[in-house]
């Protein structure tokens, strides 16, 4: 086996959700459900950096609509939540006024864990204006 190969593998082995993927991608709804339970914090968190928390909500269900009609593509070289991030980057980039503010931002922050999380995905109440 080569080391590229190797290394494919071992991603493979390291995705928690490798299961899970499996299962939504033969249209098992409660596996879809998993994922979007699993990964919505994050794709909130990033909608919010993005467009904003009026937006943020309806751009992170765009977001979860896409990656289920896109899960076949899914070809699991890559842990799950790094292929939705970038889907949700693409999905909600068009819906950002400041682009070019955010994609700074984005990539000051590529590489570094995300030390500030927002507690609620779909908050209601208490949203900053």
């Amino acid at each position: 086996m080569n080391a590229d190969a190797s290394n494919c593998n071992s991603a493979k082995e390291m995705d928690p959700l490798a299961d899970v993927v499996v299962a939504g991608q033969q249209a098992d709804r409660d596996a879809q459900k998993q994922l979007h339970d699993a990964c919505r914090q994050s794709v909130f968190s990033l909608a919010v950096r993005m467009v904003g928390w009026q937006d943020a909500a309806d751009v992170t269900q765009m977001v979860f609509l896409q990656a289920v009609r896109s899960l076949s593509k899914f070809n699991r070289e890559s842990k799950f939540e790094t292929w939705l991030y970038r889907l949700a980057v693409n999905v909600i980039a068009p819906r950002s006024s400041n682009i070019e503010h955010v994609t700074a931002e984005l990539n000051d922050a590529a590489g570094a864990a995300c030390n500030s999380r927002i507690d609620c995905p779909y908050p209601t109440s208490n949203r900053p204006n």
